[in-house]
């Protein structure tokens, strides 16, 4: 409160002690106020931080499983089809060249995207003060999970589109294991075929790609998963 003494002239004195003192008070209160929001809103970020990074964390330990899956699943599936291209398929029964033949598999991969669409779409990744882990998992999601998403894409558009209308063109159905002379006949003329061979040799060709990049992501998703840890 200012105090204001009236002089004798009737004029009216300023206590600059009391004004100084008021205004001190009022300057470090201001100070005081805005230094407490900044402490909660700081604490509120660091927490919003940790509980976003974590998230990825989790994130990334489930495409690390996904992609490992996905590797042994690529290798059996090329092992089974490999008798198919092979000389070791004339030691197979005919029903198993039968089963092989008239079977195609893809295996699809879509990441784990929760934390990265809360960072991306809530814009949040400004908040992040480990900003470069944020710009390893920007790049691993755009481009390393990208590549086996689209190679994983065109396997199934080449089995969907392609493999399998040739198989229901050109492969006969057999309700059971036995086969007459004829269909023996016609079934290892199928098997060697230019045609089949060629398109079992491609989609064979298909999984090795997809498994190159399914590998090449899973040890990127690894280093930065080790990296994440170490932070969080």
């Amino acid at each position: 409160m200012l105090n204001f003494n009236p002089m004798k002239n009737g004029s009216i004195a300023i206590d600059w002690r009391t004004l100084l003192r008021d205004l001190a008070i009022l300057v470090i209160g201001i100070m005081l106020s805005l230094t407490m929001n900044e402490c909660r809103q700081n604490a509120k970020a660091g927490k919003d931080e940790d509980r976003i990074m974590r998230q990825l964390i989790e994130d990334i330990k489930v495409d690390t499983l996904k992609l490992h899956e996905m590797i042994g699943e690529l290798r059996e599936l090329q092992s089974m089809y490999d008798p198919l291209t092979s000389p070791a398929g004339d030691t197979l029964p005919t029903y198993q060249r039968y089963g092989l033949a008239s079977s195609v598999l893809y295996i699809s991969f879509q990441p784990s995207r929760t934390a990265m669409y809360e960072l991306s779409y809530s814009n949040r990744s400004g908040d992040i003060e480990r900003r470069d882990l944020v710009a390893q998992a920007t790049a691993l999601y755009e481009n390393d999970y990208r590549m086996v998403t689209e190679v994983a894409e065109k396997i199934a558009d080449f089995v969907l589109e392609v493999h399998i209308p040739f198989l229901t063109d050109e492969l006969f159905y057999s309700p059971d294991t036995t086969f007459d002379p004829e269909e023996m006949q016609a079934l290892e003329a199928f098997i060697y075929s230019s045609s089949f061979q060629q398109r079992t040799y491609w989609l064979e060709v298909l999984w090795m790609n997809q498994e190159q990049t399914a590998r090449e992501a899973l040890d990127k998703a690894r280093e930065l998963l080790h990296e994440l840890e170490k932070a969080y």
